[in-house]
């Protein structure tokens, strides 16, 4: 039998909304698109010198937003990457902040002190996270929840204190998501388990606070220190859509999918030509079981 041609979509395929599937940059969320102008906001990005963060960060100066603040645990990936957007814009502001989103106090820390600069924040972008490659048993327990903490407990912590500043009335809090939430892979439990969690958290949080803007975006597959080998082939998908998608949902137009999982892989025009059907069908929020729940009963 010979041998079945490699396909590098083989992990983002089964995950498809949209017929179209992207793995890059297009017009729509093409941080170049003057409809998805940030200029007059403010954008803090945790994870800001990571692979993804910065490239997240790279695409909001490209829309020229008027100031970034990147935040992160270890100053250096940070100081090289507001080095490298610099660099490259004159025009936005850029401030490094060196903090633990799963530390509350450090969080309540910096937002303070961005009160106290007169800093208002527009938009939180996450795009910090933990995972652990472990199989069940080989860590100790507080190893295996660390996932919990940074994927869970961090965004929590950053929308508790995003609204605690500046109100439940505005902003827009974006985390990064995964397709992991539905798989079952030896090796993932804490990272699935987690990120399945904090979408779910998300859906609370748009359901008690209407008037905010939340969203579980999906990356994709992007190279990067935090990818399992063994999906590195797989990993064809650009920071840079990432971004770009961060920076469509900022707008006004991605209101129909407050509170709802996203994927970059998606097609934005697919999704607006059927947008009716996918707020009448919850179609971007969680189910709970496979099976048809109602008050007939599953159709067996």
């Amino acid at each position: 039998m010979a041998d079945q041609p490699f396909d590098a979509d083989a992990y983002t395929k089964p995950f498809q909304l949209t017929r179209t599937l992207h793995r890059d940059v297009y017009p729509s969320v093409d941080p170049t698109n003057p409809e998805l102008s940030a200029d007059n906001k403010t954008v803090l990005i945790t994870g800001g010198g990571g692979t993804l963060g910065k490239a997240i960060a790279k695409a909001w100066a490209t829309a020229q937003v008027s100031q970034i603040i990147l935040v992160g645990r270890s100053s250096a990936p940070l100081e090289q990457a507001a080095t490298e957007i610099r660099s490259s814009n004159q025009k936005t502001i850029v401030r490094v902040e060196t903090a633990d989103t799963r530390s509350e106090i450090t969080i309540k820390s910096l937002f303070e002190s961005l009160v106290q600069d007169g800093i208002v924040v527009d938009v939180v972008i996450d795009a910090a996270g933990a995972i652990n490659n472990a199989v069940t048993g080989t860590l100790e327990p507080s190893a295996w929840f660390n996932d919990f903490e940074a994927n869970v407990r961090g965004p929590y912590i950053l929308s508790h204190y995003l609204m605690k500043t500046y109100g439940d009335q505005k902003g827009t809090l974006i985390v990064m998501a995964s397709n992991a939430a539905a798989l079952v892979v030896p090796g993932m439990s804490s990272y699935s388990c987690s990120k399945l969690a904090a979408t779910r958290m998300l859906e609370f949080l748009q359901t008690e606070h209407p008037n905010m803007r939340y969203f579980a975006l999906s990356p994709g597959n992007v190279a990067s220190p935090l990818t399992n080998p063994a999906f590195l082939p797989f990993a064809k998908d650009t920071g840079a859509l990432a971004g770009g998608w961060s920076l469509f949902l900022a707008s006004q137009r991605a209101d129909y999918m407050k509170g709802g999982f996203l994927n970059v892989n998606w097609d934005v025009e697919e999704m607006d030509a059927h947008k009716e059907a996918i707020g009448e069908g919850n179609l971007l929020r969680l189910g709970f079981i496979k099976a048809q729940l109602g008050p007939s009963g599953h159709p067996f």
